[in-house]
C-alpha cells in the first residue's frame, strides 16, 4: 500500500493519523476486557480479530481509497483478509486471472486442514500432537485453502487480490520467507506502515529490528496473553528471526543459497517451539479442538 500523503510527498494531518488509529487502540482493549468471561480460545480469535479490523481500517484510512468504487471499497473492508488496498484494487492484467487448474490446490489443502482438524486429530492421544495436529489443520483450511480460494474469486472479476501464502515451502531465505511468501497481508502492512517510515529515520536495519520486536508483541496478544504463560517466547522467536535476518546477509550466506536456505530452515523451524509455547497448545488449542469435535 502506497500512502496517500507519502504520494502527495507531504506529511499526514495529525486528524487523519489519529483518526486512523482510533480502531487499533479501542477494539483491542474492548477484547481484553472479555478475557474472564469467555474461554481463551475464544478470547484468542476476538483478540487476534480486534487487532485485524483494526489494521484494516488503519490501510483503509491512510490509503487513497476515494480512487475507487464504493464497492471494491466495501469489498476490501468487509470480506477481504489483505492488507494492501491499493493492490487489492489495482487492475488485473488478463493473464492473471486464474486458470481451471489454479483451483485444485487450494482447495485440496482446504480438504487436508479440515480431515486434520475433524477426524485426525481426535484420534490422537498424546495432547501435544493432537494440538499441532489442530492447528496445522486450521492453517490449512483457513490461509491456504479458505483464503487462497477467496483470492482465486476475485482475481476471476477483476481483482488484484494475491493470496496469503505464496508457496512458502519453496523459500530459499528468510527474507524470502518473510518478505514475499508467508501472510502477504501482515508483511505488506509491516513493509509500508512501519518499516519504510521507520528506515527513512533511523535506517533499514534497526527498522526492521523493530518491526520483527513489534510483531513478537502481536503475537503475545493473541498466543501467550489468551493461554496466560509462555510471555517473552513468541517475541523472542521473532527476535531470533531478525538476527536470522541480519546474518543472511553476510557474506558467508548472501553468496551461498544452500547455507541461507539451511540458516532459514533451522531458524524458522527450530524455536517454533517458542512461537506455540507448550501452555498456549494445552491452555488453547485442546479446548477449542474439543469445542469443535462436540459440534454437532
Amino acid at each position: 500500500m502506497i500512502d496517500a500523503c507519502e504520494v502527495k510527498r507531504t506529511a499526514c494531518p495529525r486528524s487523519l493519523r489519529a483518526t486512523a488509529f482510533v480502531p487499533l487502540v479501542i477494539l483491542p482493549l474492548f477484547a481484553l476486557s472479555l478475557r474472564n468471561p469467555v474461554p481463551s480460545w475464544a478470547f484468542m480469535w476476538l483478540m487476534a480479530i480486534a487487532l485485524f479490523l483494526g489494521f484494516k481500517w488503519l490501510t483503509y484510512a491512510t490509503s487513497r481509497e476515494n480512487l475507487v468504487p464504493l464497492r471494491t471499497r466495501f469489498l476490501y473492508l468487509a470480506a477481504w483478509p489483505g492488507l494492501a488496498p491499493d493492490e487489492f484494487t489495482r487492475p488485473l492484467l488478463e493473464s492473471g486471472r486464474p486458470s481451471r487448474t489454479d483451483w485444485f490446490p487450494p482447495a485440496r489443502l482446504l480438504l487436508v486442514g479440515l480431515l486434520l482438524v475433524v477426524f485426525v486429530a481426535p484420534r490422537i492421544s498424546h495432547p501435544m500432537v493432537r494440538g499441532w495436529i489442530g492447528m496445522v489443520g486450521m492453517i490449512l483450511t483457513l490461509h491456504f485453502g479458505s483464503f487462497h480460494l477467496l483470492a482465486l474469486v476475485y482475481r476471476s472479476f477483476g481483482l488484484n487480490a494475491r493470496p496469503l501464502m505464496l508457496q512458502p515451502l519453496r523459500s530459499d531465505s528468510l527474507a524470502d520467507f518473510w518478505g514475499r511468501r508467508w501472510n502477504t497481508a501482515f508483511a505488506a502492512l509491516a513493509d509500508r506502515q512501519v518499516f519504510r517510515p521507520l528506515a527513512r529515520r533511523i535506517g533499514p536495519r534497526s527498522a526492521l529490528v523493530v518491526v520483527f520486536i513489534g510483531s513478537g508483541f502481536l503475537h503475545e496478544a493473541v498466543i501467550t496473553l489468551p493461554a496466560g504463560g509462555g510471555y517473552g517466547l513468541p517475541t523472542l522467536f521473532f527476535s531470533i528471526q531478525a538476527g536470522g535476518l541480519l546474518l543472511e546477509r553476510q557474506p558467508a550466506f548472501a553468496t551461498h543459497p544452500i547455507r541461507r536456505r539451511a540458516l532459514a530452515w533451522i531458524l524458522l523451524l527450530g524455536p517454533v517451539g517458542c512461537l506455540f509455547p507448550p501452555v498456549f497448545v494445552e491452555r488453547v488449542i485442546l479446548p477449542m479442538l474439543d469445542w469443535i469435535q462436540r459440534l454437532p
